[in-house]
C-alpha cells in the first residue's frame, strides 16, 4: 500500500505522546482537529491511503470535524526530527520561563 504525504500541525501535548511512543516502541493515537489537517504550517507526514481519505472526508465535512488516527512506531519515526525541531523554539522558551519559576507556557 502507497503512502501520501500530508501536513499536519501537532500540538505541543501531542508531540510529547508522538515522542513517547516512538521512544517506546508503540503506536500511538492521535485525535486531530480540522484545523490541524492539511495546515501549512505543519510538519511533513507519510500516512496510508485510508489515514488520508479520513483526512480529507474530515476537512470537506460541513461540520468541520476531526479525526482519530494511529500512527505507528516506523511513521512516527519518519517525521519527528522534523517536528521536534519546528517545537524547539517554543520548548526552549518553556524550559527557560520554568527554571525561572514562571509558567512554563505564559512566562507569567
Amino acid at each position: 500500500m502507497s503512502s501520501v504525504k500530508v501536513k499536519i500541525l501537532f500540538t505541543k501535548n501531542q508531540a510529547s505522546k508522538l515522542k513517547s511512543a516512538h521512544k517506546n516502541g508503540k503506536s500511538v493515537a492521535i485525535r486531530l482537529s480540522n484545523e490541524q489537517l492539511f495546515h501549512s504550517k505543519g510538519v511533513d507526514v507519510s500516512v496510508s491511503q485510508d489515514i488520508y481519505k479520513k483526512m480529507l472526508s474530515a476537512s470537506k465535512s460541513k461540520g468541520k470535524r476531526g479525526i482519530q488516527v494511529v500512527l505507528n512506531h516506523n511513521m512516527i519515526g519518519g517525521f519527528l526530527p522534523l517536528l521536534l525541531a519546528a517545537l524547539a523554539p517554543t520548548l526552549i522558551s518553556g524550559a527557560i520561563n520554568a527554571s525561572q519559576g514562571r509558567n512554563f507556557f505564559t512566562g507569567e
